[in-house]
């Protein structure tokens, strides 16, 4: 028998690949589109571009720290999590200066297409 845990965390990762897939679907313009974009996921095209891991770890690195300390915790929500404002008040500074000043450029809605 599989532990909870592990079924847990294997449901996660399926509903994630199958949300991203689904994004895939809505936003190519058509099917051999939506080919392209899924063989290029699986297909080996040559070294890999590490310059990509820094701003990764910018922005998913903060999230990851928080679910990490939720997880710690046993706690559901930050509500619950009793820290002074000053720590609250500097990582919010934190990730808002990083939103702006290095946040992606605006994209159109993906749904204005249909």
């Amino acid at each position: 028998m599989i532990p909870k845990t592990v079924r847990h965390v294997f449901n996660v990762i399926v509903f994630f690949h199958l949300t991203c897939v689904g994004w895939i679907i809505f936003r190519a313009r058509s099917v051999g589109q939506v080919w392209d974009m899924l063989v290029s996921v699986f297909k080996w095209t040559g070294p890999i571009d590490w310059s990509l891991a820094v701003p990764l770890v910018k922005y998913a690195g903060p999230l990851m720290l928080v679910e990490l300390v939720q997880v710690l915790m046993a706690r559901d929500d930050m509500n619950n999590l009793h820290v002074s404002v000053w720590p609250k008040a500097l990582a919010y500074s934190i990730a808002t200066y990083l939103f702006v000043f290095y946040g992606a450029a605006a994209q159109s809605f993906i749904y204005f297409q249909f």
